[in-house]
């Protein structure tokens, strides 16, 4: 059985590697971009 000592880095790079990807799935699309109508006055 492999220890978890030798498993740290696989699951912290792997942690890391997931936040961002789902940050920038999240975040490139613009799918929330008409979630919020614009001012009246906003040009």
């Amino acid at each position: 059985m492999t220890e978890l000592s030798a498993l740290w880095l696989p699951i912290l790079l792997s942690s890391v590697i997931v936040f961002v990807a789902s940050s920038i799935i999240h975040m490139a699309p613009l799918w929330h971009k008409n979630d919020y109508p614009r001012l009246a006055n906003e040009d």
